[in-house]
C-alpha cells in the first residue's frame, strides 16, 4: 500500500508503506513528486499528478505479479480526477485515451505485458459511454483475440464526471477472482447487462458482442507470461523499449493506491471504504450523470424501474415514469417521473448493512406542489420497506430545475415500529406491486442493504425531480 505520506516533494519515487515487501517506483523523465495539502486524500497530504507523470517499478515487481500468488487481485485508489477529458497526444493529436490509476500493465509495443489496471473511462468497448470506472484484466501479454486492444474489463453502471470544479473523490477498486472481475465506485458495485459493442472499424477487429460489463466474466487466468512485468502509479506505460515511456496518465489528486493478492468481499472492500472516508463525506452520492442532453433509461445508469400496480419493467423506457434526464441549461442531471400510477425505481446496494447508513439526503425539485410524493423505498434482506413519510417540494419549479433553490430533504434511518411501510414488489407472472396502508408494528432487523431508491403512489402527472442522493455513515 502506497499513502505517499513519507514520500518527500521535490523526490523522484514513492515507496509503499505496508506490504511483504517494501516497493519503491520511480517517476519516468523528470517529474518529482508533488503534494497538495489543501485538498488532502484519506490519510493526509495527497500525491498531485499533472497529466504526465508516472512512476515505475522496473524489473522483478515481487508480490505484485499476482499471477505467482494465486492469481487472483483487488486494486484499491482513492481519487479525484480534474481532467477536463482523458485524450492522449500522440504525433501532436489528440486520441482517445483512458486515465490509469495503478496496476502491472504494460500496453502495446515489442514488450507489452499485460496484467491487471485500474483504468477509469475505457470507453471504446462501451459504444463511447463515457465516465465510468473499468478495470481492465489481462489474461495474456497482447489485446484479447478478435479485437485490437484489450476488451476483458468490468465497467461500473454509474457514470461520474471529473474536471476543476466538478471532479469529487472517490474510492474507486475491482477484484478478480479468477471468474469475473467486479468494479466499485465508492465501496458499492453496481449491475450493468447488455452492453453493446462498436462495429468492427479497424484492422485486427472481427469480433462485436454484446456482454455484461459488471460483473464482467473472464474465467482466464491472469496473464503469468515470462515477458517483464512493470507496476506502476499515476498512469500506465507502453511496451516500447528502451524508455517504455507513460501513457493514458491520471491528472488530479491520488490519496493512496492499495494492492491484495486475493479478491476481497464486498463486505471487506465497504469496510474500507467506510474506514477511509474524509471528514465530512458521504458512503455515496448518486447524480444520476448521462454522457448528452435529454432523457435515457434507467438501465443506463445502472437502475431497475417499474410501473404500475402489475410491476411492469420500464427500466428500459424514456416515456412515462422513471428516466433520467439532462435539460439543456440544467446544471445536474437528475431521475425524473411524470406518471399517475404507482412506480418505483431502485439501485443494487453491496456489502452495507441497514445500520450502517443513518440518514439519505437529496434534492428534490417539482414543477407543482400537487406532484406524488416520494418515499424512499429500501430493500433489507429479502424484504421491501419505503419510508411512510412522502417528501414533497414547496418550491415548484416547472421547466428547467434550479438545483442550488430546490428542496433539500434529509431523511433519518430509523429502524423501529411505526417508519416503515411494507413493500410488494413481485416481477413474476402477472406482476404486483403495491404499499401496505399500515407501517411496521415491530422493529426491522438489522440486515444487509440490498437495494435503494424511490417509489410514489402515483399523482396527478406533474414531473418530479431528483437528484444528488447521498448515503451518510452518522
Amino acid at each position: 500500500m502506497w499513502d505517499f505520506q513519507d514520500d518527500s516533494p521535490g523526490g523522484h519515487t514513492v515507496t509503499s508503506r505496508t506490504g511483504p515487501q517494501s516497493t519503491t517506483l520511480t517517476a519516468r523523465g523528470e517529474k518529482t513528486v508533488k503534494k497538495d495539502s489543501g485538498d488532502p486524500g484519506p490519510f493526509g497530504p495527497s500525491l498531485l499528478l499533472d497529466g504526465e507523470t508516472v512512476f515505475v517499478k522496473d524489473g522483478d515487481i515481487g508480490a505484485l505479479d499476482v499471477s505467482k500468488t494465486g492469481g487472483q487481485v483487488t486494486v484499491v485508489n482513492w481519487v479525484n480526477d480534474t481532467a477536463a477529458d482523458h485524450d492522449d497526444t500522440v504525433d501532436g493529436k489528440p486520441v482517445n485515451g483512458m486515465a490509469f490509476r495503478a496496476g502491472s500493465h504494460c500496453e502495446g509495443g515489442a514488450e507489452e505485458a499485460r496484467q491487471y489496471g485500474s483504468y477509469f473511462d475505457g470507453s471504446f468497448y462501451l459504444d463511447w459511454s463515457h465516465a465510468h470506472y473499468t478495470p481492465h484484466i489481462g489474461a495474456q501479454d497482447g489485446a484479447s483475440p478478435g479485437y485490437p486492444w484489450n476488451r476483458d474489463y468490468a465497467a461500473s453502471a454509474r457514470k461520474y464526471f471529473t474536471g476543476v470544479g466538478q471532479g469529487q473523490w472517490h474510492m474507486e477498486a475491482f477484484t478478480y477472482d479468477g471468474h469475473q472481475i467486479v468494479a466499485y465506485v465508492d465501496g458499492l458495485s453496481d449491475i450493468w447487462k447488455d452492453v453493446p459493442e462498436p462495429e468492427p472499424n479497424v484492422p485486427g477487429f472481427t469480433l462485436r458482442q454484446t456482454v455484461d460489463r459488471n460483473p464482467f466474466i473472464l474465467d482466464k487466468p491472469i496473464n503469468g507470461s515470462p515477458t517483464k512485468k512493470r507496476f506502476t502509479i499515476g498512469g500506465a506505460v507502453l511496451g516500447n523499449p528502451p524508455a517504455f515511456a507513460g501513457v493514458n496518465f491520471t491528472k488530479g489528486k491520488l490519496g493512496g493506491v492499495a494492492v491484495f493478492n486475493r479478491a476481497l468481499t464486498a463486505e471487506e472492500i465497504m469496510a474500507i471504504r467506510l474506514g477511509t472516508l474524509r471528514p465530512g463525506e458521504p458512503i455515496t452520492k448518486y447524480s444520476f450523470e448521462v454522457s448528452s442532453m435529454g432523457r435515457h433509461p434507467m438501465k443506463d445508469i445502472g437502475w431497475t424501474a417499474k410501473s404500475g400496480p402489475n410491476c411492469a419493467d420500464v427500466s428500459a423506457d424514456t416515456d412515462e415514469h422513471y428516466h433520467v434526464a439532462r435539460q439543456e441549461g440544467a446544471s445536474k442531471a437528475y431521475l425524473q417521473m411524470a406518471s399517475t400510477a404507482i412506480g418505483a425505481t431502485w439501485v443494487p446496494i453491496t456489502g452495507l448493512r441497514s445500520t450502517q447508513v443513518k440518514r439519505v439526503r437529496f434534492k428534490l425539485s417539482a414543477a407543482a406542489s400537487s406532484a406524488s410524493g416520494q418515499r424512499l423505498l429500501v430493500r433489507v434482506g429479502d424484504r421491501w420497506w419505503t419510508s411512510d413519510a412522502a417528501y414533497t417540494t414547496s418550491t415548484v419549479q416547472k421547466d428547467i430545475p434550479d438545483w442550488p433553490h430546490a428542496d433539500a430533504v434529509t431523511h433519518a434511518m430509523s429502524w423501529d415500529k411505526g417508519h416503515w411501510r411494507s413493500v410488494t414488489i413481485d416481477e413474476s407472472g402477472d406482476g404486483a406491486l403495491s404499499i401496505a396502508e399500515g407501517t411496521n408494528q415491530d422493529s426491522i432487523p438489522a440486515g444487509p442493504l440490498q437495494a435503494i431508491g424511490f417509489i410514489a403512489d402515483g399523482g396527478d402527472g406533474s414531473v418530479v425531480r431528483v437528484t444528488d442522493v447521498e448515503l451518510l455513515p452518522n
